[in-house]
């Protein structure tokens, strides 16, 4: 039922006349692994808390990445263009690492020919945090206009899962950024002040900050 196949190990337990049987999925490093369901259509999943969601494009285009040269993982490169990196408006976006993978991403590769909103936000900053659940609403209406990312800045994993649950957020669109990378996160973006949202066009480069509904529905 999954292609290519999953490595399954199951232990049998027998209790007050009971047959327990344990399976266990190991993680794999042929990602991603792709249920089939009925209709032989292939999807793949990620385990956000207790629940398994259908992973984003993103999240695919990171796992085949990850199959290639090592590396650190970043979200988007600044080697994109030899122009260059600043978070200004008309500048090609800086680099972006997310996690702490061994392998080498450079999805403004995977999104060329397409927009990316890049929400940047954190529970404690009531605006961002209001502004990331409108964006995450109205992604969910963009079709092929643009592809949204979002950022949380949290200190706490857990937190941050607790607000992506009570703010009814997709949660394939939303990012945990680590305390190895917040710093320069912060510095690189220009967020000393405030978070902020990010408009990149198909080329990489910064086409608006802080994006209203107007602009957003006029990407083609």
């Amino acid at each position: 039922y999954c292609r290519p196949q999953a490595s399954i190990k199951f232990d049998t337990y027998h209790v007050e006349g009971r047959t327990i049987v344990i399976a266990t999925v190991p993680p794999s490093d042929k990602r991603p692994i792709c249920a089939v369901d009925d209709e032989g259509r292939q999807r793949a999943y990620i385990r956000i808390a207790d629940e398994n969601i259908v992973a984003s494009p993103v999240h695919l285009a990171i796992w085949r990445e990850a199959q290639k040269s090592q590396g650190s993982m970043t979200l988007f490169t600044s080697a994109y263009y030899s122009a260059p990196a600043d978070s200004r408006i008309g500048y090609r976006a800086p680099a972006l690492a997310l996690g702490d993978s061994n392998n080498d991403l450079s999805p403004l590769q995977q999104h060329r020919g397409s927009n990316v909103l890049l929400t940047f936000w954190s529970s404690a900053d009531a605006q961002s945090r209001l502004d990331n659940m409108r964006y995450d609403r109205l992604s969910r209406d963009a079709g092929d206009r643009y592809t949204h990312v979002s950022v949380n800045m949290d200190r706490s994993m857990s937190v941050f899962n607790s607000v992506i649950a009570m703010d009814d957020l997709d949660r394939s669109a939303q990012f945990f950024s680590s305390l190895e990378t917040r710093d320069d996160i912060i510095k690189n973006w220009r967020l000393e002040g405030a978070y902020h949202s990010f408009l990149l066009d198909a080329s990489g480069v910064i086409i608006a900050i802080d994006p209203d509904e107007k602009t957003l529905a006029q990407l083609r």
